[in-house]
Formats: structure tokens, C-alpha cells, sequence
């Protein structure tokens, strides 16, 4: 089967528009790993200021106080103050089983911190467990607060 010229002219313009339409750019598809990494960097971001909040918001927290509680006081004699309530409750334990390595333990830690009798204080309140939060208003830890036993004030 032989092929007329018009039909030979009719192939060829067909394949060189083919050739041609490969030749051409093609578009360059969007890549969606940039929205991916930007999701996942959100997420991240999130997570952390939600965990810095909630950080905050449990380092501010205070005991609910007793009004019968509250007020200027002294402390009685040396007595030692904690960081947070926790550390005030480790103190108790270790004044009631006379530990004396343990509250050295927590000084050098920072956990807690010594405060001299006759240092005035402004307790915030107290709980159930006999601990108030104070600010210290004299002495060598002026300026400070801390949770201290109320039975070391008067």
C-alpha cells in the first residue's frame, strides 16, 4: 500500500505538531512538602506555648488560704523555706524524722533556703497541711517568697 502525497504531507504535519506539543514546558507542579513542613512547624509551635502556659500556670499557683492565716508574722527560729510547696512538705518531713541529710541535701540544691528567727513575713494563707506561702519582708532573704511551715511562725 502506497501512500498519496497529500497523505505523506498529512502524517508529517501530525507528527511534527506531536514533536512540538512534547517540546513544550510543561507547567511545574506544586509541590505540597512546603505546606506539610509549615503544618508540622505550627503544630510544634503550639504545643510548646501551650506547654509554657501550662508551665506558668502551675509555678503561680498558690494554696487556697485561711483567712486565720494571713497577716504580718515572725518566724520563730531558724527555719528553712522552700521553693515550692512540695519542697515546703519534704522540709516538714525531714524537721519531724530529725533528717538532717535530707534538708542539707535540699540547701545545696536550692530547694530550699534558710530564714533567721525574728524575720517578718506577710503569709498569703495556708491549707491543711500547715504550710503558707510568705513573702519575707526582712532580713537576709528579703524580697523572697517561699512556703514555710506555720508552725515555725508566730
Amino acid at each position: 500500500m502506497e501512500l498519496t502525497p497529500e497523505e505523506r504531507q498529512r502524517i508529517y504535519e501530525e507528527e511534527k505538531a506531536r514533536l512540538e506539543a512534547r517540546r513544550e514546558p510543561q507547567p511545574p507542579k506544586k509541590s505540597v512538602a512546603p505546606m506539610v513542613i509549615l503544618g508540622v512547624v505550627a503544630f510544634f509551635v503550639i504545643i510548646l506555648i501551650a506547654g509554657s502556659l501550662a508551665e506558668k500556670t502551675e509555678t503561680t499557683s498558690t494554696p487556697s488560704p485561711l483567712p486565720s492565716t494571713s497577716g504580718v508574722r515572725t518566724v520563730r527560729g531558724t527555719y528553712w523555706c522552700g521553693e515550692s510547696f512540695d519542697d515546703a512538705v519534704q522540709i516538714g518531713m525531714a524537721v519531724h524524722d530529725g533528717d538532717t541529710a535530707a534538708l542539707a541535701g535540699m540547701l545545696s540544691r536550692g530547694n530550699a533556703f534558710q530564714v533567721e528567727g525574728g524575720t517578718r513575713v506577710v503569709t498569703g494563707g495556708g491549707n491543711d497541711m500547715g504550710i503558707s506561702f510568705a513573702h519575707i519582708e526582712s532580713g537576709f532573704q528579703a524580697g523572697r517568697g517561699c512556703y514555710i511551715s506555720t508552725r515555725a511562725l508566730q
